[in-house]
């Protein structure tokens, strides 16, 4: 894991590179939004931010075809929506526990 954790600071050195957490979505999609644009040097509006949000809603995105296989059920890339659902998709307690220490290390070290 020591070769993926400096990639991660190689690629956070040399390139201009925002952060976005899952977590931080779910707690204020508009906060987040509006740190995407000015990222990304646009200029937004609070009705901007407003349709941003609803059309990119772990709701909204269930509801459309788009993740939907060719059988008509949806795609495993959306699980349940739900922070912190991750840890119920490993086979034991201790890898998601060593999971959570190698994500809250890395979020430490870049700040982030």
């Amino acid at each position: 894991m020591g070769g993926t954790r400096d990639q991660l600071a190689d690629c956070r050195n040399q390139y201009d590179i925002l952060v976005v957490k899952y977590e931080d979505m779910i707690q204020n999609s508009g906060r987040e939004i509006r740190r995407i644009a000015e990222f990304l040097g646009k200029k937004v509006s609070d009705d901007d931010v407003k349709v941003v949000s609803e059309r990119t809603s772990f709701k909204n995105q269930t509801s459309t075809k788009l993740f939907e296989t060719e059988d008509g059920s949806r795609s495993s890339l959306l699980r349940k929506g739900v922070v912190g659902d991750w840890e119920n998709h490993f086979t034991d307690d201790s890898e998601a526990k060593n999971m959570e220490n190698i994500a809250k290390e890395l979020y430490a070290k870049f700040g982030i």
